[in-house]
């Protein structure tokens, strides 16, 4: 009996020596490889930077709480001239340490191992591999020089706290990974199935050239910006969430039953062409897409809920087998569009089949299965030519105000011009109209000032009316306004609304300098000026001025300072 109880005994201990963490300083490149290595709970604190050749830890335990390791760096670095490998199934923990990599960071335990960097710690190295079945969680920024790869099925997930930079290309296959994080890479390769690639809410990823090849799948809920998209068939997909937002520099193209899907309130801007063969778009209630280039369907899917806006040619084609090439066979022909959203292109329509057709006939056909009342555009449509030939559009920065030019070559039947201004290119007000040449074959050179300017980004777009009560649209361009951009010196106008029995403007304190002040009207036009030496903190003005709205102007001390003036 006493045989018995002192080998439960010395069981009991065993077991509970092998769970409880043991603390221990380290010092040495040698000490640290035996602590990463031997089957021990412990906690290590670096006392000092540590270099060597290699570290390899590889630690086979059975589940993770056999053993455990913490790993507090206090700040201090660990060099690694060639390789570096966390292998096994034990669990670690790395806090407050600096990891710099000669060669290639390997992560490639299997589960149960779970591996956890803080956000106080780093990593650079050339190379960095993720492969087997372990879960990895970064918190911290990860510089890497040459390439990313993420195989094998780990789960890998880089937290807010986090920032991933890649100089080489990133490749995923078969593993789930999340990136909540600023991530940038010079290209982005997908294949395999079980791959699943996720942008978090907080994400900003820059990744170059995008290829999906086979079934992964890209899921946005961030923002992300590519150099191109090609999903290379097998049920690729692009995923773009509410939040989503994704910017493509050129061409997007989907082959080979790929599908985009954009949630509601999700965005995708495509500064090139857009390619659908034999694939799907879907686009859900409150979604927006902008193509640059032309937007082509070849026997695909294309569902519109939200809004599709293109600045080039809408080209869809029928798959002759499925009707009778022209969308009016008995049933739906592939490459037919449906939905209840709109559809806006300021190119041509072109519908292919047995026989292609172009402009109303065209929309006319795609009306079989879209509210053709929600299709908008397209040059045939009209019998009329483009009321305008516009030239130049653009935006340009000034102290406390931004300036709009446009120029005309010509102008046929056209009414006016419309401004429209927007913080984030999706929607847009109209800040003021400017009356058009109606007919002309000369240049015309417009101009408009914003005299209350957004902070940050501001988008401007060109709207263009006929007589005919018809629109057009430019291209958008932007400006970005920094928030130190203000001027030191504040004005102040009263009366304000003003009657025509003077006017006040208060600069605040008391100024001994040159002012020059300048009242314009909605469309730019001086209307009154004035310059005189300023010997004190006001100035009276005496300007006789018609009901509307203007802007008073005053150049003073070097600054420009802006304030609107209602006139009753």
């Amino acid at each position: 009996m006493k045989s018995f109880f002192f080998l439960v005994i010395v069981a009991l201990l065993s077991f509970i020596n092998a769970n409880v963490s043991v603390a221990i300083d380290v010092s040495t490149a040698e000490q640290l490889s035996n602590c990463l290595n031997n089957n021990v709970s412990e906690e290590i604190n670096l006392l000092n930077n540590i270099s060597l050749g290699n570290l390899y830890s590889a630690i086979w335990v059975n589940n993770k709480s056999d053993c455990e390791k913490v790993i507090n760096g206090n700040g201090f670095t660990v060099s690694v001239a060639d390789n570096f490998t966390i292998d096994g199934k034990a669990t670690y923990h790395f806090n407050n340490i600096k990891f710099n990599i000669g060669g290639t960071a390997k992560f490639s335990g299997q589960a149960p191992q779970e591996v956890f960097v803080d956000a106080k710690s780093s990593i650079t190295t050339s190379n960095i591999e993720f492969s087997q079945s372990a879960f990895i969680e970064f918190g911290c920024y990860i510089d890497v020089t040459n390439n990313l790869n993420i195989n094998y099925s780990p789960t890998l997930k880089v937290t807010d706290s986090g920032r991933v930079t890649v100089g080489g290309k990133t490749k995923v296959s078969g593993s789930n990974a999340t990136f909540d994080c600023e991530f940038v890479t010079n290209g982005l390769d997908l294949s395999g199935g079980n791959t699943l690639l996720t942008f978090g809410n907080n994400a900003k990823a820059n990744v170059g050239a995008v290829l999906v090849s086979g079934s992964p799948n890209i899921v946005c809920n961030g923002a992300m910006k590519a150099e191109s998209v090609y999903l290379n068939g097998g049920n690729s997909s692009l995923l773009i969430g509410e939040k989503g937002t994704v910017v493509v520099a050129n061409d997007l193209s989907a082959v080979g039953s790929a599908v985009l899907e954009v949630g509601g309130g999700g965005q995708i801007g495509v500064g090139g062409n857009v390619n659908f063969s034999s694939s799907v778009l879907a686009m859900e209630s409150g979604s927006h897409m902008y193509v640059d280039g032309d937007f082509s369907v070849a026997n695909g899917n294309t569902m519109i809920d939200g809004a599709l806006n293109v600045q080039g040619d809408f080209a869809i084609e029928w798959n002759n087998s499925n009707g009778n090439g022209n969308g009016k066979g008995k049933g739906r022909a592939i490459g037919d569009i449906t939905g209840n959203g709109e559809l806006n292109v300021q190119g041509d329509f072109f519908c292919k089949g047995n026989n292609t057709v172009s402009g109303q006939e065209c929309v006319n056909q795609l009306g079989n299965y879209f509210p053709v009342q929600n299709i908008n555009g397209g040059s045939s449509k009209y019998d009329n030519p483009l009321p305008i030939v516009l030239s130049y559009f653009g935006a340009e920065l000034m102290p406390n105000c931004t300036n709009i030019y446009w120029t005309t070559e010509s102008e046929t039947n056209n009414d006016y011009f419309t401004i429209y201004r927007s913080v984030d290119g999706v929607d847009y007000e109209p800040i003021a109209e400017v009356q058009g040449a109606g007919n002309s074959t000369i240049v015309q050179n417009y101009t408009f000032v914003d005299y209350e300017p957004l902070e940050g980004v501001s988008y401007y777009v060109l709207g263009q009316t006929d007589y005919d009560g018809e629109m057009k649209y430019s291209k958008p361009v932007a400006v970005e306004r920094g928030a130190n951009e203000v001027n030191i010196y504040k004005m102040a106008l009263y009366p304000n609304p003003y009657n025509n029995n003077g006017l006040t403007i208060d600069f605040g304190f008391p100024l001994s300098c040159r002012a020059k002040v300048v009242i314009t009207n909605m469309v730019g036009n001086v209307v009154s000026q004035v310059e005189c030496n300023l010997s004190g903190n006001e100035l009276r003005l005496m300007p006789n001025l018609k009901s509307g709205v203007y802007f008073v102007t005053a150049f003073v001390g070097g600054e420009t300072i802006i304030q609107k003036l209602v006139v009753e």
